[in-house]
């Protein structure tokens, strides 16, 4: 799969670009696929509850935690 990327370390924020987000690992848990490992991706088929989702790769469905899908249901 070819992959590109343009990388501007120092860029300086647009007034209309909000913080990027950053994953404290050692504090949040990172969804993954409890069968294949897969890190969350936006290919990830959640159910309408964002309490479960099935793995784009291996197809397997692994429960998520609650605090995950009331913070996504908040948004």
């Amino acid at each position: 799969m070819p992959l590109g990327l343009i990388i501007q370390p120092f860029h300086q924020l647009h007034e209309t670009e909000g913080v990027v987000p950053i994953v404290d690992i050692f504090k949040d848990k990172i969804i993954r696929c409890d069968n294949c490992q897969t890190y969350i991706n936006p290919f990830f088929k959640f159910n309408s509850t964002y309490t479960q989702f099935g793995c784009n790769h291996c197809d397997f469905v692994t429960k998520t935690d609650i605090k995950y899908a009331e913070l996504i249901q908040n948004e």
